[in-house]
């Protein structure tokens, strides 16, 4: 799927403490949870959020995968953290065997607050199918402020483009990092002690040295 464009991403991907909807003023908040919380208060009211999502829906009871898809992704795109049909998205993935996307979003989905055992089966068969076996997974702790939060693919994306100035990062190396990492702030970590950081980070390195 196409990436967002850069101020949409940075709008709805926010990992400080303050994140605005489509077309909203800024509003505060203290936790990952309550963000979550009233960004799906946002959701609820928008009618284009909620025409994506009843398409979707009807797609996916007509095995319409392709297109289920593509409007779960849609409606993703303007709420992202939205853990129920971010699922919804994940199982579209697996049923049209792109595992490792499927993956990454059932973790996503968790590191949201979406319970483990409606979804441990689910992943396990993904991860399964790209060679890998899902170890012991801990509850989202959501009481905490963004950066301390577990990650998910739009918390990596936004840190790649911030720290790296990638316009988005690829499955595989996001999935790399989300089986790897806790939380956001080590992702952050692990991203500025590889070579791509200082690459991209040149010009400051210079006027520091200066």
């Amino acid at each position: 799927m196409a990436a967002m464009n850069i101020k949409a991403r940075i709008k709805s991907k926010s990992l400080s403490a303050t994140i605005s909807g489509p077309d909203r003023s800024a509003a505060s908040f203290v936790t990952r949870g309550e963000m979550i919380a009233a960004q799906s208060a946002q959701a609820s009211r928008d009618q284009k959020f909620n025409d994506f999502v009843a398409n979707g829906d009807r797609c996916r009871d007509a095995g319409s995968w392709g297109d289920a898809e593509y409007n779960y992704w849609r409606a993703l795109q303007l709420y992202p953290f939205q853990p129920g049909y971010r699922v919804q998205y994940a199982h579209m993935l697996k049923e049209r065997k792109k595992f490792g996307d499927a993956e990454l979003h059932y973790r996503s989905a968790l590191a949201m607050g979406f319970p483990l055992k409606e979804v441990q089966e689910h992943l396990s068969f993904s991860a399964a199918r790209n060679g890998y076996t899902v170890g012991e997974l801990p509850t989202a702790n959501l009481a905490v402020q963004p950066m301390d939060a577990p990650p998910t693919v739009c918390d990596i994306d936004l840190l790649g483009y911030t720290l790296l100035h990638r316009p988005a990062i690829n499955s595989d190396e996001a999935l790399q990092f989300i089986r790897k990492c806790r939380t956001n702030r080590e992702v952050a970590v692990s991203m500025m002690a590889g070579e791509q950081f200082t690459r991209a980070n040149l010009p400051f390195f210079e006027i520091l040295r200066k």
